[in-house]
């Protein structure tokens, strides 16, 4: 038997599989970050880092704000906007954008991390002052100067504001923000709603002075225009200053992440399904391939090995690219796809459900001519 065009067809897939899973093959790539007259723009692929671990700001009673003055470039994609992470809790505190959604969470690697969300905050083009504060065991999320929301079961803590400021990535994977970002201050008491709206008038006229009276332990105005520092104008001088990297980086690359410990929130269910969709075209074709001088069970296994093995291959290789994240998640999922691809073909032996199909029967005539020892030794016992 001629198995030439199914091999060829087997490599081609393979082929597809390692260049959408790895693309754009760089493992150092331009940061894409710009200064404006405005503020700083972050691309595609673009992030900004704390020079050293921003220290816990001097609230006694753990209570804290945080105001983020910004303009989103997308509202069609899941990111991150900023991030405190400490090695040992790289996912802490993370404030982001889901669609034209807002969303805070606290302990991003926990299934039931504490989570707001807020729907309908974001328009392209349009700036938004996101202000969270914290105090009397509530936390509360102002937009605009105005209160959207309050929730006294999130926990929010003055040490959630400590370790490595991020800024417009996650701290463990590829998960960047686009658009514009113009100011970033943070307190060690709770702003009231008072103040939260004065300071709302502040960011909007844009006065660096003005702002800089509000009496904030950390701010961050982008205004330097050049260079690779953004300076630190708040009142705790030992709060450390940002700086732009070179290249796009991943601060704390997870290798393999574990699937028990990811937040499911950010798992949706378009990744797994695709995840799975890709590999089962490959096991299919390389049970097929096997079958031809295999009994059934080995070329069965043989191709379950073969595309969990690629999909480990591909997520190791994942861990030095930085717009990729190296997921066993993704190599379970890939892994369900290659078994299903395999037992697709088991029910093709028998049943020739193709052959019902009029032009993908025919493609499969010319890739697999009919081999009445492989239709009966594969598909009788394992379809019994």
């Amino acid at each position: 038997m001629n198995n030439k065009p199914l091999a060829a067809s087997c490599l081609l897939v393979v082929a597809g599989i390692l260049v959408a899973a790895l693309w754009p093959f760089i493992p150092h790539p331009r940061n894409e970050v710009a200064w404006t007259s405005d503020g700083l723009w972050f691309g595609d692929y673009g992030s900004i880092l704390s020079s050293t671990d921003a220290v816990r700001t001097a609230s006694p009673d753990g209570n804290c704000s945080l105001e983020i003055w910004l303009t989103p470039g997308l509202t069609d994609d899941f990111n991150v906007i900023l991030a405190y992470a400490l090695r040992e809790n790289p996912q802490q505190f993370t404030l982001g954008q889901n669609g034209d959604a807002f969303y805070v969470m606290r302990n991003g690697y926990l299934s039931k991390a504490p989570y707001i969300q807020i729907n309908h905050v974001f328009r392209k083009g349009m700036p938004v002052l996101l202000t969270l504060t914290q105090g009397n065991g509530r936390t509360q999320v102002y937009l605009n100067g105005k209160l959207a929301k309050t929730r006294r079961d999130f926990g929010l803590s003055a040490d959630n504001l400590a370790g490595r400021l991020v800024v417009a990535n996650s701290p463990v994977g590829n998960n960047s923000w686009s658009g514009l970002l113009q100011g970033i201050a943070v307190y060690g008491s709770e702003l009231s709603a008072e103040q939260v709206a004065a300071h709302y008038e502040g960011w909007s006229a844009g006065n660096r002075s003005t702002l800089v009276t509000f009496g904030s332990d950390v701010l961050y105005l982008f205004r330097e225009g050049t260079g690779k520092v953004v300076h630190n104008l708040g009142r705790s001088r030992n709060q450390p200053d940002l700086y732009i990297p070179d290249h796009y980086m991943i601060l704390y690359p997870s290798f393999l992440r574990p699937f028990w410990k990811e937040s499911f929130r950010t798992v949706a269910a378009i990744d797994i399904s695709n995840n799975i969709l890709a590999f089962i075209p490959l096991g299919f074709l390389l049970t097929a391939w096997f079958s031809a001088f295999c009994s059934r069970g080995h070329s069965v296994w043989s191709a379950i090995l073969l595309g969990s093995l690629l999909s480990l291959f591909i997520e190791i290789l994942q861990y030095f690219i930085p717009m990729r994240v190296s997921d066993s998640m993704d190599w379970l999922m890939n892994t369900a796809g290659t078994v299903i691809g395999a037992w697709l073909y088991v029910l093709q032996a028998r049943y020739d459900w193709l052959g019902k199909l009029p032009m993908a029967g025919r493609v499969w005539k010319v890739l697999y001519p009919s081999n009445p020892r492989v239709t009966g030794s594969v598909g009788s016992k394992l379809t019994a």
